[in-house]
């Protein structure tokens, strides 16, 4: 029996080869868009599940309430680790670390990286194996460093380099204390090295006191330890070491969670990479859907071909039952084709893929489970299509399909047209939902930022005051460098350094607001192009401009200052505040990304810059950074010479926006080639099915366009019903997306206008081909049997 049902569907596949490549066209380009889209979100789901204790490990986040925010921090004090071990013994392990970027030299290897200042416990809570060292003391010993397995070749050509010494920051030696294995990519916590952070707070005062909110935490609960038990011991931790009132208080994070819920709004977790990973989930449901419903629509239409060999069957003895079975299992079969051409897919757009996602992907064609799920899933793809029409065609009376007189019922009619608004329905959707993306992000791009971000470069550098001076002249007396300015160790498009101890003249009980903070020189708004709305910026020939702020418009409205100028602020507690006067306000420039309004912001002079922002003059670009490379040397001896533009920068910042975009207009492609695969199908059906009709309208004079005409205008009134229930459907979904953007574009008449023009040409182009080809036929072949 299943082999006579296999013959059948074989045979029926070859006898209509159109509608079958049609068909395990359509099924393969949705399988593919489904495994791409699964591979890309299993590798979102992996992050941080390498860890063998991820059940155990949560990160420390710190809230904090003040007057115009309740923002969420994972910043937490110097002094955290020692004094919340000692109060909450059921901690197993607590790491702490600082984001850093060094140099290392030996000999004349010379790299600079990404690494940590941390303490042991990093490698007691997290899988990250060692290759030499001791991981209980290998960050605690001063002047040493552990590098990473890829840092240890780069600088020894060799992992055996334990014991050696490495020059940091062309400064010091310190000693390799050993070696870990290279962090996996699908960490949310990375790094090539760790420096002894016990060293470092020893050396840095600021990094002793309970303001120093600038190390990120995890802790290693011990088994049988809940989170609740921690939450509620952490949630009045800082008021008891800081004695301060009610405004901040710790939490923890499962780890297994932070990659995708890092999102925080009002203090309160609200999603984060989830909602793309959630977007996309559905996109490859819906193209999959699409393929399913396209063969639902094509095998039900010609169901009426195959209505008598149904009748013989159920003459000859055969069931519903047997019928419904062998017409699932041709959908089946042609669904189980179709995945060797959507794996086939998919390998050859895996390049294009890991570019477009920046994620390691790739088809797991070694695990058995791998080669278990791709056909069951092609088995459930081939029964959900497959079902609605095994049901309707095996329902007809045997003698009504014998005689001839079956007929199509008012209700299959319907349920056909329903499935093509619906594929047409969700092709405008991606179409409008393509165009918003485009639209939104090159609105970000052309923006104006109040900072003139193009053609400026950034190095890190460790330079005295004096000397950078010296470099300055020499760098500004070539055309080919317009401006030059030093500053703190932030990009000024990527401000993260905040503050919320700022006091001023008539600041209410109990009010704080959040103020973040830059470090520029003297040159720093010339070079950027930061306009002045009143006052002066800083100047060597004011010595007291070492305290002394510039402020934002927002910070001015935010602190009620009617006259800002020469008013007083100060900043910090303790020893280390400081008391200086506004000495100018700048006009509000985005120092963040567009997903957030603009904050308060003042600016401190830079003592020294850890990083120089280098205005190239247009059309010198290259000899501009010849010029800064050679220059560096001179100045920055041992050091790298390493460079980024501040476009660079800006990019990275939108990303994810970037990547939405891109697979976003892939995917709409797809969604639009299915739909014209099955209206293509139905059309040709049409027109194959009308073909005495045809003949006899050309006999009585009937034009070529008149008949293509005729046959468009039933589809196209169908595309033009999906446009309008596309419309608000799209404009819902945009709407709330765009919600998530402080500055975003209007969703104008255009956009839905433009999306639908172009389905309504695509699917007349489509339903023409197919319509031209019937009426440039000769009627005499199609009347000759009448």
């Amino acid at each position: 029996m299943l082999q006579n049902y296999l013959k059948i569907a074989l045979r029926n596949l070859r006898r209509n080869k159109l509608y079958s490549l049609i068909n395990i066209t359509g099924f393969a380009l949705g399988l593919a868009c489904c495994l791409a889209i699964l591979l890309w979100v299993n590798y979102q789901w992996s992050f941080n599940r390498f860890n063998e204790k991820l059940d155990r490990i949560y990160r420390v986040l710190r809230v904090q309430k003040v007057s115009n925010a309740v923002n969420v921090y994972r910043a937490m004090a110097g002094p955290f680790v020692e004094t919340v071990k000692a109060d909450i013994p059921e901690l197993e392990q607590v790491a702490q670390a600082l984001d850093e970027r060094n140099s290392f030299a030996v000999g004349n290897n010379i790299f600079r990286e990404d690494g940590v200042y941390g303490n042991s416990d990093i490698f007691s809570v997290f899988s990250f194996p060692l290759l030499s060292g001791n991981a209980n003391t290998i960050a605690d010993e001063p002047n040493t460093v552990a590098l990473s397995e890829t840092l240890a070749r780069k600088l020894f050509g060799t992992t055996d380099a334990l014991g050696k010494t490495v020059r940091l920051d062309a400064k010091s030696d310190v000693k390799v204390s050993g070696v870990f294995r290279d962090i996996p990519k699908n960490s949310s916590f990375r790094f090539e090295y760790v420096l002894p952070l016990k060293q470092y707070i020893k050396e840095n005062e600021w990094a002793q006191q309970w303001g120093s909110n600038a190390f990120e935490a995890f802790v290693l609960l011990k088994e049988g330890a809940s989170q609740n038990s921690i939450d509620a011991r952490l949630k009045d931790f800082l008021q008891r070491k800081t004695n301060t009132k009610d405004t901040q208080f710790l939490f923890t994070q499962p780890l297994s969670t932070t990659y995708l819920y890092n999102k925080y709004e009002n203090g309160i977790q609200q999603g984060g990479r989830i909602e793309t990973v959630r977007i996309f989930i559905t996109i490859a449901a819906m193209v999959l859907l699409l393929a399913c419903v396209n063969f639902m629509n094509l095998t039900s239409a010609r169901g009426l071909r195959r209505s008598k060999e149904l009748g013989i069957r159920k003459t000859v003895g055969a069931t519903r039952t047997k019928l419904i079975a062998q017409m699932l299992g041709e959908s089946v079969i042609t669904a189980l084709l179709a995945i060797p051409f959507a794996i086939i897919l998919v390998e050859f757009s895996l390049p294009l893929l890991k570019e477009l996602t920046g994620a390691t992907l790739q088809i797991p064609f070694s695990n058995l489970w791998f080669w278990l799920v791709m056909p069951f899933v092609g088995f459930v793809v081939g029964v959900l299509s497959g079902l609605y029409p095994a049901l309707a065609l095996s329902s007809h009376k045997t003698v009504n399909v014998l005689k001839g007189t079956m007929k199509t019922g008012p209700g299959a009619i319907l349920m056909r047209r329903g499935l093509v608004v619906f594929e047409f329905t969700v092709a405008v959707a991606f179409i409008v939902a393509t165009i918003v993306l485009y639209q939104q992000i090159e609105f970000i791009k052309i923006k104006n930022l109040g900072i003139d971000r193009e053609n400026v470069v950034a190095v890190p550098v460790d330079i005295p005051a004096d000397r950078f001076n010296a470099w300055k002249s020499e760098l500004k007396a070539n055309p080919a460098i317009v401006n030059i300015t030093g500053t703190g160790g932030q990009s000024p498009l990527r401000v993260g350094n905040n503050t919320s101890g700022m006091r001023w003249r008539g600041q209410q009980a109990n009010e704080q607001i959040m103020v973040g903070f830059f470090q520029g020189d003297y040159s720093f708004l010339e070079t950027m192009g930061i306009q002045l709305k009143e006052g002066r910026g800083f100047s060597a020939n004011f010595p007291a401009d070492s305290v002394n702020y510039i402020v934002n418009e927002t910070c001015v409205q935010q602190m009620r200052l009617a006259k800002p100028l020469g008013e007083t602020l100060q900043w910090g507690i303790g020893p280390n505040a400081q008391s200086g006067t506004i000495v100018g306000v700048v006009k509000d420039f985005h120092f963040a990304n567009m997903h957030q309004t603009i904050d308060p912001m003042m600016i401190v002079l830079a003592p020294r810059p850890d990083r120089i922002l280098v205005r190239l003059a247009k059309g010198r670009t290259e000899e501009g950074l010849k010029l800064l490379q050679n220059t560096f040397a001179k100045y920055q001896p041992g050091q790298p010479f390493d460079y980024k533009f501040l476009d660079a920068e800006f990019d990275e910042m939108y990303k994810s926006e970037t990547m939405m975009s891109r697979l976003t207009l892939i995917f709409a492609g797809l969604a639009v080639v299915i739909c014209c695969l099955g209206l293509l199908g139905l059309a040709a059906f049409m027109a194959e099915t009308r073909t005495k009709e045809i003949g006899v309208r050309k006999v009585l004079g009937a034009s070529a366009a008149s008949i293509v005409g005729l046959l468009s205008k039933d589809f196209l009134k169908l595309v033009a019903l999906a446009i309008l229930l596309a419309t608000p459907l799209a404009y819902w979904g945009m709407g709330k997306w765009l919600q998530s953007f402080a500055y975003r574009i209007d969703l104008s008449w255009w956009i839905f206008a433009v999306a639908g023009v172009g389905a309504v040409g695509i699917a007349f182009i489509t339903v023409a081909g197919q319509a031209l080809r019937a009426a440039q036929a000769n009627p005499v072949q199609s009347l000759r049997s009448e």
